[in-house]
């Protein structure tokens, strides 16, 4: 919580990715987990950084930021990280992003 608060003390938010790795291809449920062999390892759980806010309680803003260039085309997002009590100032700054970009607007191909 400390880092947090130095690090905002220098500006007013936190641009991070909203994840760690690109997301995985949704599987319908008779398919997913047909490819699991017996004895192999799962994979692992990466959280994303929403833990940040979990772990501080700052308030936070997901917001779409593009898509994956590979197959298949995936959503990717970006996270902002506030000051404590300031959702005023995310919300602004949200905002400006929807405004300059056409992310918020854009969806990926079925």
């Amino acid at each position: 919580m400390d880092d947090m608060a130095k690090a905002l003390a220098q500006c007013d938010v936190i641009a991070v990715p909203g994840n760690t790795r690109l997301p995985t291809k949704l599987e319908p449920p008779e398919i997913a987990g047909t490819d699991v062999k017996p004895g192999s390892k799962p994979i692992p759980f990466l959280p994303g950084n929403t833990f940040i806010g979990n772990m501080t309680g700052l308030p936070a803003l997901a917001l779409p930021c593009g898509f994956s260039a590979g197959s298949p085309t995936l959503p990717i997002g970006l996270l902002l990280y506030g000051k404590a009590f300031d959702e005023q100032m995310l919300f602004r700054v949200g905002h400006a992003y929807e405004q300059a970009t056409e992310w918020h607007k854009r969806r990926p191909p079925l």
